[in-house]
């Protein structure tokens, strides 16, 4: 690479909210900034939460036409060798994306590089308009970035096509000494942890959790805390849910945490944690970031065979697969981590998977080589 830094243009969400989208596009713009010079056109939905997923809104429509303005400015004023943007799989963010995209390609000659962070992207565009639109789009760009091949649903060369797994950011990367005194000290400790950590979403499975840990209850094998970390929808949603812990007289076992964004407090959670369970169904779920933070904290993993995530979890290694609504199966594979043997060698085996697939010394050269222009 020349001295002189290639110009990127990022024209994608940023936090907040926090997504999972919107957490890896900072963290890939702050692991390219060191090597480019990068300007950012910020087009996040701050209400995101708020809204059904793909839902139309004019101050939405409003809102992306100003950006659009915006870009075109940039576009004219500055030579720009990389557009970086992200596609999203609904019908409105197909026009959206098919918008910007005739933008960028009209008023500039950089490579457009489009990263997909939705397991479910494509599926929506197979038949009529949408495809002959979808198929108009892919041909417009010129790199697509999959966070794993479980996410290719539909034909795109294969020189064009590249493969990046998520990052996650350095202040919640767990040092050697920290897993080592996170695994010496378990033995000593009487009481399970639970966590789940994802936004409050019906799909990510959290009812899922507190069912198989009525089960868990009942069963009275060992104590036991679950806890649960991310932005609620509603505040209505929230109470909701509290007053159904009190008539299940789950209250004292579960710990609600609400929106956490203190990045050290997030380690701690993952460093407290015995295990994570993330009993997704969620659509557009890709690759969860949640897991790739639990393995870096010795934490196994339970989740569900959706998306890219038997890509990340080898069962009964680092983790366990399961099937999507299925309390029995969670408290199943809870209890089996019960037992401090198997739990030891499933968290070894989480951390070792970390060190080989998700830290930045492996994830940072190929995502590099990629934004070679």
């Amino acid at each position: 690479m020349s001295d002189k830094k290639a110009n990127i243009l990022f024209f994608c969400s940023f936090p907040p909210p926090n997504t999972g989208q919107t957490i890896a596009t900072k963290l890939i713009h702050d692991a390219l900034a060191d090597y480019y010079s990068i300007d950012v056109i910020n087009i996040a939905d701050e209400n995101r939460f708020k809204r059904k997923s793909g839902a139309f809104s004019f101050s939405i429509v409003i809102t992306l036409v100003k950006k659009f303005v915006e870009l075109r400015k940039k576009l004219k004023t500055k030579s720009y060798d990389i557009v970086y943007v992200v596609f999203a799989p609904y019908t409105f963010s197909l026009l959206r994306d098919l918008a910007y995209t005739i933008i960028i390609k009209r008023s500039s000659e950089a490579v457009l590089i489009a990263h997909l962070h939705c397991g479910n992207y494509g599926d929506n565009f197979k038949k009529g308009i949408k495809k002959k639109l979808f198929d108009y789009l892919l041909q417009q760009t010129n790199k697509l970035i999959f966070l794993s091949p479980l996410l290719k649903h539909f034909k795109y060369p294969a020189e064009k096509t590249f493969f990046l797994t998520n990052m996650i950011s350095a202040d919640v990367v767990c040092t050697n000494k920290e897993v080592e005194e996170k695994l010496s000290a378990r033995q000593n400790e009487g009481q399970f942890r639970i966590f789940f950590i994802s936004n409050m979403i019906i799909e990510k499975g959290y009812e899922d959790l507190i069912a198989a840990a009525k089960i868990l209850k009942q069963k009275n094998t060992k104590s036991f805390s679950v806890h649960l970390v991310g932005s609620w929808p509603s505040d209505g949603i929230r109470e909701e849910f509290e007053k159904k812990l009190k008539e299940e007289k789950l209250e004292e076992l579960v710990n609600i945490y609400g929106t956490v964004t203190d990045r050290a407090k997030i380690k701690s959670f993952f460093l407290e944690a015995d295990v994570l369970v993330l009993p997704t169904y969620y659509p557009v779920e890709a690759q969860p970031l949640s897991i790739i933070e639990a393995f870096n904290a010795a934490t196994p993993v339970i989740s569900t065979y959706h998306a890219s995530i038997p890509d990340m979890i080898a069962e009964g290694k680092n983790g366990f697969l399961i099937q999507a609504r299925s309390p029995k199966e969670i408290a199943d594979r809870i209890e089996t981590l019960f037992e401090f043997s198997s739990w030891h060698q499933m968290a070894c085996n989480a951390r070792k998977s970390y060190l080989e697939t998700y830290q930045r010394n492996i994830t940072l050269p190929k995502l590099l080589e990629i934004f070679k222009s």
